[in-house]
């Protein structure tokens, strides 16, 4: 029989280098964001796979609008938020409108693994 053990919107990654509180992680290959700092060396933190979040956002020219796909880029080993399809792998939609030149956004993830692009 199954049985519920938690709700799965938050779960536990152990990581084995420094992580900021909010950064945007690839965990597997679902979206989260970690919810606690971690410095280097290997240990566990709380990371979000569900809900809104500001996000640091890649430079880019043009506005955003709610309900767009939100994409994921890696810049200067940081991941960050872009509206290009490029990276091919969806990790929510825009939760808000941003303008050009906006260095974060909010996000709403989609809870489940980026595999293809949707």
């Amino acid at each position: 029989m199954a049985q519920s053990l938690f709700e799965g919107e938050v779960l536990t990654y152990t990581a084995t280098s420094a992580i900021t509180n909010g950064a945007l992680l690839i965990v597997g290959d679902t979206p989260a964001v970690a919810l606690n700092a971690k410095s280097a060396g290997s240990g566990s933190i709380s990371v979000a796979t569900e809900g809104v979040f500001q996000l640091d956002r890649k430079a880019s020219a043009g506005n955003v609008g709610v309900g767009n796909k939100a994409y994921y880029v890696t810049t200067g080993g940081v991941n960050k938020v872009t509206s290009v399809a490029a990276s091919g792998k969806c990790i929510g939609v825009y939760a808000e409108a941003t303008t050009t030149g906006a260095t974060t956004c909010k996000v709403k993830l989609v809870g489940w693994p980026v595999l293809v692009a949707i």
